[in-house]
């Protein structure tokens, strides 16, 4: 009797240390580049649409925006991105722009809206330094778009391909919409919308807008946008095909310190040369000045 209670009393032991092993290596992993925090101060004080850049040699950040008052476009150029001096003129000036977009087979396009057309036109570049504007139409806009278009942004897949998200539809349902290019760039075609889910949300600032894509070290891409100005990501594990929600928030304003942000606006984030990520965004104070702020990862 005695043997059966000792063999019974040695597997449940079995199975308690079994329990024990498998929660000590089955860790809930988590993700670094999800967790952003304010850094202190303002990157750029009026200023908005922030597009920054990493060199990748040098590992200087240049960081382009548009200069509130003259509404022209800017860049500066700082070591550790956070403190920038004054910018100068960046009219023709392309070195680390966040809008240039790597081709697959090596060059540089930089897609620019042309509002007289409804139609995306492009500038070429060999170096993704100096650019040339180059003749035909890259994308038109469809039929569901209603001749509107918002932000757009464009990165090369590991297919060979070349996606293209943008916002149709601004007074409708103002959200994300794909187009694809297996020509390295030249010609996109439709492929298809609501790509972030937000089809019945009900149009507006109920839409997922201000997308800004970015490639994780490990393949996957990060979508980081803005509904109602707070800063959301989602996540592409298919090389930019379909793209699911993170859970939670990434920013949200009441959490800087030393002045109070009305609005979080254009999320563009980088990888920093230590691994961190780094976003900058617009914001407009409660004094009604247009700042970049920036967060980052730690």
């Amino acid at each position: 009797m005695s043997r059966w209670v000792l063999v019974l009393l040695l597997g449940v032991s079995l199975a308690a240390g079994a329990g024990d092993r498998r929660r000590a290596v089955a860790p809930v992993p988590s993700d670094a580049t999800l967790d952003f925090t304010f850094d202190s101060g303002f990157r750029v004080v009026g200023a908005t649409n922030p597009q920054p850049g990493v060199d990748p040699v040098t590992g200087q950040i240049h960081l382009y925006y548009v200069d509130h008052a003259t509404n022209q476009p800017k860049v500066a150029v700082s070591s550790d991105g956070l403190s920038f001096p004054a910018g100068s003129s960046a009219v023709g000036v392309f070195r680390n722009d966040a809008r240039n977009t790597h081709l697959p087979d090596g060059t540089w396009r930089r897609f620019q809206w042309n509002f007289g057309t409804n139609q995306i036109g492009s500038l070429f570049s060999a170096d993704g330094v100096t650019f040339t504007p180059e003749g035909g139409v890259r994308y038109t806009l469809q039929s569901a778009d209603k001749g509107t278009l918002g932000v757009y942004d464009a990165f090369s897949d590991r297919q060979g391909g070349v996606v293209l998200l943008y916002l149709g539809d601004l007074p409708g349902l103002n959200n994300v919409r794909r187009a694809y290019s297996r020509d390295n760039g030249v010609s996109f075609t439709f492929d298809r919308g609501n790509i972030l889910g937000d089809d019945n949300a009900g149009g507006g600032a109920n839409s997922f807008v201000d997308e800004k894509s970015l490639r994780l070290s490990d393949g996957r891409i990060r979508l980081f946008t803005m509904r109602q100005n707070t800063i959301y990501s989602f996540l592409s594990i298919d090389d930019g095909y379909s793209f699911t929600r993170d859970a939670g928030t990434r920013l949200e304003r009441g959490s800087f310190n030393g002045a109070t942000l009305t609005s979080l606006n254009d999320p563009v984030v980088v990888r920093l040369p230590d691994g961190r990520y780094r976003m900058y965004v617009a914001s407009l104070r409660s004094d009604q000045v247009w700042v970049v702020v920036s967060a980052t990862t730690r």
